[in-house]
């Protein structure tokens, strides 16, 4: 049996980026950008990353059911959106969204540099991908 480890920066980068999606069928150039879920009018950030457009930061779309707020407190919303069942997950994403696979992880991980630095890079201002640091 494998045993992996995980360090410290990468579960960041799990932590940053677990609720997020990831467009389907979406055309993206190179860069940065904003796109308005039609569901709720939110509006949210996605930058790219080689040739995937990640979305920056979480998800924050209410269901009806399967997602809740952290600790229950609905004043944290605004700064870390919503927690999601993983069944709900699978369908809470915008149109033309998805959550990321296990090879969209790792190709994002291996543009970041690899195992052993990805989750750095997002530790460490200077090494943040540039579309990145210009979508804050």
């Amino acid at each position: 049996m494998n045993k992996t480890t995980l360090k410290p920066g990468f579960i960041i980068v799990i932590l940053f980026l677990v609720f997020t999606c990831l467009p389907t069928a979406l055309s993206f150039g190179q860069g940065k950008g904003t796109f308005t879920d039609k569901r709720d009018g939110k509006t949210y950030r996605w930058a790219m990353f080689g040739k995937q457009a990640w979305m920056l930061g979480n998800l924050d779309f209410k269901t009806t059911a399967g997602s809740w707020v952290y600790n229950n407190d609905s004043t944290k919303e605004a700064a870390y959106g919503r927690l999601y069942d993983w069944t709900t997950a699978q369908k809470a994403c915008p149109k033309g969204w998805h959550m990321p696979t296990d090879n969209e992880w790792g190709t994002l991980i291996t543009f970041l540099g690899g195992d052993d630095v990805a989750g750095g890079k997002f530790q460490d201002a200077d090494s943040i991908p540039k579309a990145l640091r210009q979508a804050n």
